[in-house]
């Protein structure tokens, strides 16, 4: 398949959930419920997705181990989905007091529908099938739109996303098990397979705090914002998407031989984006504190979180493709420490962010601006600790 089509295929499905939010905000004035329900079951996604794949989709015709393989990843996905699920649950349940147990369950069936969508959306990538990762990333997002359109018609708005989201959830996981050939199975090669990956459970944890948040925090502190900044924000993830589809998907090959090629074809184009990251972040901030008046006109507003959010999406995407390069170059417990040094810069930025956010209604720009620092750290860090004896 061209660039151009698997670029279409992404930006179309990229489109459908901005779109959905903003119409919860439109239409449904006062429920606020995917500003909660989206991030907080993707960042739930993001934390738990230990790499118990890896092993499994190097898996060749001529493997001779193919069923023991097979069925340690089964064990463990399905480990690392009962286990996020209780977490899931209890977090939310410690820490929103308030929340009703048909939004509990609702972002924990959301999360099933995420879990075994991305599962399964990541072995057609792998295996050129793009048609069919498609259908799968479409159906993901696209269900979200019937729940507003029954509420428009008189059903209960969240009893409509439980039902809805339990079914999908159904479909999701059945179709995983259908396409992969695969049968669910538990044993105990797949409790070693996820003890042996635990260490970049803090990578995983790392990117989901990075991404989701800001946008809870946004939600529940500013709910006037939220839905159009989680649209901006959804909507800006087309720079990831094409990132992804020029710097990532074609050298995957690169990643999983475990060489040092990655950083020396990448990194001058890398050098070059962050350059532009910087300059970005730089012009946002500046209009924000030279022309304050254009954080109190909507449109003004919508304009500078669009710039710095293009930014953040770019950082990020780069952030993240060095994290992601980490479980195939280095061995867990080096990995570790790493982690750890960047989890610490997060909580150091995100806590100065957050001082800054709740002193003025009008400082949504500090949350990029923190996000990209974060991006920018995590980078300096990783290149300095692996990549730096490199010769380019």
């Amino acid at each position: 398949m061209s660039t151009f089509s698997l670029l279409f295929q992404r930006a179309a499905v990229l489109l459908i959930r901005p779109a959905v939010i903003l119409a919860e905000g439109r239409f449904l004035p006062g429920m606020n419920t995917l500003i909660f329900l989206v991030p907080i079951s993707a960042m739930a996604l993001t934390a738990s997705s230990l790499p118990v794949h890896l092993q499994f989709l190097r898996l060749t015709s001529a493997s001779s181990d193919r069923v023991k393989v097979e069925r340690s990843y089964v064990s463990g996905l399905l480990a690392v989905c009962v286990t996020a699920l209780s977490l899931l649950s209890l977090a939310l349940f410690l820490f929103w007091p308030g929340i009703s147990s048909v939004l509990l369950l609702s972002i924990c069936a959301v999360f099933l529908i995420e879990k075994f969508s991305d599962e399964l959306t990541r072995y057609f990538e792998f295996r050129r099938l793009y048609s069919r990762w498609f259908v799968v990333q479409l159906i993901r997002s696209a269900w979200l739109v019937i729940p507003i359109g029954l509420a428009l018609i008189g059903y209960d708005y969240q009893t409509a996303i439980l039902s809805l989201a339990c079914g999908i959830a159904l479909i999701s996981i059945t179709a995983f098990f259908l396409f992969t050939g695969l049968k669910p199975a538990m044993d105990s090669g797949g409790l070693a397979l996820v003890k042996s990956n635990l260490a970049y459970l803090s990578s995983a944890g790392l990117v989901a705090m990075h991404r989701q948040l800001p946008r809870i925090t946004v939600a529940a502190l500013f709910p006037q914002f939220a839905h159009i900044f989680q649209a901006i924000a959804q909507l800006t993830q087309g720079i990831s998407l094409l990132f992804n589809v020029k710097y990532q998907i074609p050298y995957r090959s690169i990643i999983a031989r475990k060489t040092a090629s990655f950083e020396r074809v990448l990194y001058p184009v890398f050098r070059k984006l962050l350059l532009l990251v910087i300059v970005l972040l730089i012009f946002s901030l500046s209009v924000a504190v030279l022309v304050p008046s254009v954080l109190n006109w909507q449109a003004g507003l919508v304009a500078v979180l669009a710039v710095a959010m293009i930014a953040d999406s770019l950082g990020f995407s780069i952030a993240t493709t060095y994290l992601g390069y980490l479980p195939w170059y280095l061995k867990p417990r080096v990995a570790f420490t790493t982690f750890c040094l960047a989890l610490a810069a997060l909580f150091f930025c995100f806590l100065s962010g957050y001082l800054i956010l709740t002193a003025s209604d009008s400082a949504l720009i500090v949350v990029p601006a923190t996000t990209i620092v974060v991006s920018l750290l995590w980078i300096a860090l990783i290149r300095y600790r692996h990549f730096r004896r490199i010769k380019l």
